[in-house]
């Protein structure tokens, strides 16, 4: 299975802050990558801003990581990676409701980021000497311009928060006795959590 994350609306609903510290974005990073290899999911994790003003992408522990740059958001490479990864099995994290509903129309299911977050933390705790692992910035410009570096650095450290990110589902559906088709297969997925 593939797990999408949406990665800053996953982290300010659990550190409550509008602004993502670098070390808490490569902490997150690092538990997802022992998380994978724990369980053999493929995670793509979606953060906006980034390194550089284009969309660049990285590999770390065994993450793909995306920046969406200065052009797009994370909401437009989360879209986009789901339109062109339509034949795998694909479940999107996030508490945002307008992106779970655009996604909803490509058969994708949506998972709160509360409840991502909570269910990582438990699987962690299972693995022997866990560790919160440091990550780096990796350059995709080999050209050094000392005052793009830094605003580009600064850009990553403030982050628009939207109106749904912090927004819950106003009713939980209520188990019924017969789950339909698309119900049974959300709960499949849930299961291989």
């Amino acid at each position: 299975m593939t797990i999408v994350i949406d990665g800053y609306n996953v982290l300010k609903q659990v550190l409550h802050s509008r602004m993502i510290t670098e070390r808490e974005r490569y902490r997150f990073i690092g538990q997802l990558g022992q998380y994978a290899a724990k369980k053999s999911h493929k995670i793509v994790l979606m953060f906006d801003a980034g390194p550089d003003t284009k969309s660049t992408r990285e590999h770390i522990h065994g993450i793909y990581v995306f920046y969406s740059g200065a052009y797009e958001t994370a909401d437009d490479l989360i879209r986009n990676y789901i339109e062109t990864h339509v034949a795998e099995h694909i479940l999107l994290v996030t508490s945002d409701r307008e992106l779970c509903r655009a996604v909803k129309s490509k058969s994708v299911e949506s998972l709160d980021a509360r409840y991502f977050y909570d269910m990582l933390q438990e699987n962690l705790q299972h693995i022997p000497n866990q560790s919160s692992i440091a990550g780096h910035l990796i350059k995709t410009r080999t050209e050094k311009d000392g005052e793009l570096d830094e605003m580009m650095a600064s850009a990553t450290r403030v982050m628009v928060h939207k109106k749904e990110d912090g927004e819950l589902p106003e009713q939980r559906k209520k188990i019924s006795q017969k789950l339909s088709k698309q119900e049974r297969k959300f709960l499949k997925k849930i299961k291989k959590l």
